[in-house]
């Protein structure tokens, strides 16, 4: 709607040039998180996977009315056990929310529907595949329902879930047709912080729930859920025992040959432990520039400033060399010959 030349943009500064055209900022933030999360390979391959689900189930109106038609007994079987509350307005059947990309709420309501409807997707998928229907029906109704069992599409479907959920609240407000800023600054710190504590302390509560879901769905547990209990319960403390600095540790995982295992962590303590002594060297190099290159030294070639700073920032080093040693070391590189005149 917005196009340069020919959309709403272009026939507002026709009839008013002087008019000053803003992006929807939570569109803008929309399109931002959008764009941001497809850059991550496996999020791009997640989104894919479940538009393909969407779209198979969704394709025509007899697989929506078996999605309602499951959807509507496992209902009655939760009710029937007492897993389901009950009352006015809830359970309502519904189906499975598509992705748009302009609309980063989107996202978040097709996840949830999807998980909701998670064993009336699986009934619908089965039914296309046990139908005469073509072969190309078939085994893409097939290939779906193998992404839907896996526990990588498990595990990535309940993470955006939680992610979302805190994106989702931010998105709505900024919708919201009354704002101000320190409202809106609130709101975004207010995000950050439950996005942290999500990070920092509901890793284990993410991980049993998976685990449940699973377990109700009959899917197969991958490996790495039971080498972070491992690692929770057993490697960790086994290790780290007597350690009080992150050099100890680095050195602990090396000689012990968890760094291969804990690359990760490995590869960040070791840059953590570096940092410091980087920065510091790029202050001093900043520093010295500023003394060898002065303002009437403003022609210095690069290669002759490098070569005075190294110098000049390590001095220390530079003290220990005579002119006479500089002088030997240099005529032994390389034979040359000396003209007379």
């Amino acid at each position: 709607m917005r196009g340069e030349w020919n959309g709403l943009q272009a026939l507002f500064l026709k009839d008013s040039p002087q008019a000053y055209y803003v992006h929807y900022f939570a569109h803008r933030l929309q399109l931002a998180l959008v764009t941001a999360s497809r850059e991550v390979l496996q999020i791009h391959e997640f989104f894919t996977q479940l538009n393909s689900i969407v779209t198979i189930v969704s394709a025509s109106s007899k697989r929506h009315d078996q999605l309602q038609e499951a959807q509507a007994i496992e209902n009655a079987n939760l009710v029937a056990q007492n897993e389901l509350e009950t009352g006015k307005g809830v359970n309502q059947i519904s189906t499975l929310q598509r992705v748009v990309d302009t609309r980063w709420s989107s996202h978040f309501n097709s996840i949830c529907s999807l998980v909701k409807m998670f064993t009336a997707t699986n009934i619908v998928l089965n039914n296309i595949i046990e139908d005469r229907t073509t072969y190309a029906q078939r085994g893409e109704a097939y290939g779906v329902s193998k992404i839907l069992l896996s526990f990588e599409f498990v595990f990535t479907l309940h993470l955006m879930k939680e992610i979302m959920g805190i994106t989702n609240v931010l998105c709505q407000a900024l919708q919201q047709q009354s704002q101000d800023i320190l409202n809106a600054m609130h709101i975004v710190s207010t995000s950050k912080l439950l996005l942290q504590k999500l990070r920092d302390g509901g890793w284990c509560n993410f991980l049993a729930n998976v685990k449940d879901f699973c377990e109700k769905h009959e899917i197969e547990v991958n490996m790495f859920l039971e080498e972070v209990d491992l690692v929770n319960q057993h490697d960790i403390p086994n290790h780290l025992k007597g350690i009080g600095t992150l050099s100890e540790l680095c050195n602990k995982l090396q000689e012990t040959g968890k760094s291969r295992t804990y690359h990760i962590v490995d590869r960040l303590i070791r840059l953590v432990l570096t940092l410091p002594v980087s920065t510091a060297t790029t202050e001093r190099a900043f520093s010295a520039m500023k003394i060898v290159k002065t303002r009437l030294r403003s022609k210095m070639a690069d290669e002759f400033l490098a070569d005075n700073l190294v110098i000049y920032i390590e001095k220390e080093l530079a003290a220990i060399f005579d002119t006479n040693s500089i002088i030997d070391d240099f005529e032994n590189r390389k034979k040359r010959r000396i003209a007379f005149s």
